[in-house]
């Protein structure tokens, strides 16, 4: 099977976009790599691009669908953060959500890791099924049965109990299993800023009149922006496809509503 991939990041209302991204991939294996930096004093976009390096570093290392691999990216990105707080004034609340995405096309097998509230969705027959589990206090009391409501749109759904450096480590932040995956079968990494404007329905809808992830994305970005104006927060998609005609790869940011393709 092939891969295709797309991904988008724009700023939004805010004054520096805290996403990171970026993917390595190569003789059917993948690493896909989406961090949300937080920690005030703009040291959150430092966050977030050190721990999608590190997280990449592990798999260039031992390019393997494992959980040992999404471990020692973990261990290296909280290395990397405790030195980054070291350097940079200011930076002692620095920290980063991260989902990371392995898949090995050929073996039809994906393996996944994610602490915060940045997401990943696998989409089968154009139906979104949500993979990982927002650890998010607001999440966690919808889930004991003592709130109703949803944490899409809710004020205090940024409230994170899991981290890269927090101390806890839940036990859901691996997949249990690998997953098979299969043909036409579709991945989304994405940031909260993301999901919090685009919920399911949209998600495949915008999908089932979509030839590729390029015009997957284009079209819930466009969908969902707030008529002349831009995101309330950072917001980062990346789209990976299995299987697709279209075996370009698009990378790119709309800061500027372009996109760059390599």
């Amino acid at each position: 099977m092939s891969i295709t991939v797309a991904a988008v990041s724009e700023r939004g209302d805010r004054a520096v976009n805290e996403d990171a991204f970026n993917f390595v991939a190569g003789d059917g294996l993948g690493c896909f790599v989406l961090a949300d930096g937080a920690g005030g004093h703009d040291h959150g976009d430092i966050a977030s691009k050190a721990v999608v390096k590190e997280m990449l570093g592990a798999f260039s290392e031992q390019p393997a669908i494992s959980k040992d691999v999404l471990q020692r990216g973990l261990d290296l990105a909280r290395s990397s953060l405790d030195r980054e707080r070291r350097f940079h004034e200011g930076a002692g609340r620095m920290d980063s959500t991260v989902a990371c995405l392995l898949l090995d096309a050929t073996a039809g097998r994906a393996l996944w890791l994610q602490l915060g509230d940045s997401r990943i969705y696998l989409f089968r027959n154009q139906r979104a099924h949500l993979l990982t589990r927002d650890h998010s206090v607001l999440q966690s009391v919808i889930d004991a049965g003592l709130h109703r409501g949803s944490v899409r749109g809710a004020a205090d759904r940024n409230r994170l109990y899991a981290s890269v450096c927090a101390e806890e480590q839940p036990a859901d932040m691996l997949s249990a299993e690998p997953l098979g995956v299969e043909e036409a079968d579709m991945f989304l990494l994405c940031s909260d800023g993301f999901w919090d404007a685009v919920d399911e329905p949209l998600m495949e809808g915008c999908l089932r009149q979509s030839r590729n992830p390029r015009e997957w994305l284009d079209k819930l970005f466009g969908e969902a922006r707030p008529v002349g104006g831009n995101w309330d927060d950072n917001a980062t998609a990346v789209a990976v496809w299995l299987g697709c005609k279209d075996e370009t790869t698009f990378f790119g940011t709309r800061q500027d509503r372009g996109a760059e393709i390599v």
